[in-house]
């Protein structure tokens, strides 16, 4: 059990941290028009990978937390 709410505790700041990031998007002063300078790209890139890290890894802390919760204590 103990080894589970690390897990837990460990996913959800895991994806907290790149969720957060990965929301940040593109700083105002290197924005152009089109979208589609090389450093644009890279951040659009890397925003992505994170949502991707994020998103799981939330669901993993969320289904811990609930078997956590739910699982009988003697």
């Amino acid at each position: 059990m103990k080894y589970l709410r690390t897990l837990s505790v460990a996913t959800a700041f895991i994806s907290a941290l790149s969720l957060y990031y990965g929301s940040l998007g593109i700083p105002p002063n290197i924005q152009s028009w089109d979208g589609e300078t090389a450093r644009e790209l890279a951040i659009q890139k890397r925003d992505g990978v994170l949502k991707w890290i994020g998103v799981p890894t939330a669901f993993i802390a969320a289904i811990s937390q609930i078997f956590l919760i739910w699982w009988p204590v003697n």
